[in-house]
């Protein structure tokens, strides 16, 4: 399967990757879900420092399936996915609201 993806500007899915970096890809900052889900998968969330050019992890997920959340700046980020069969997953904004 190819890699497909969508963006809406404050999110991102994908279906299908497999040794695949995706992105690079804006995100408003706030509270996130980063998940995904396949058999020997990795799955690194990497965020553009200031020099424009290097990315460094933020999250990082080792396992069969995984969710995590993630309090993240605005800002440019990638996903890089190590995977033997083909991945879906995402990292999705999670609405908060004061109390």
């Amino acid at each position: 399967m190819a890699l497909a993806s969508t963006n809406w500007n404050d999110g991102f899915t994908y279906t299908g990757a497999t040794g695949s970096t995706i992105g690079p890809f804006y995100i408003l900052g706030g509270k996130y879900l980063f998940y995904g889900t396949a058999a020997g998968t990795s799955a690194v969330l990497n965020i553009l420092c200031p020099d424009g050019s290097t990315f460094t992890p933020v999250s990082s997920q080792t396992t069969t399936a995984y969710a995590a959340m993630v309090d993240l700046p605005p800002g440019s980020y990638e996903i890089v996915v190590v995977s033997a069969g083909a991945q879906q997953g995402g990292l999705v904004r999670i609405p908060y609201r004061a109390a």
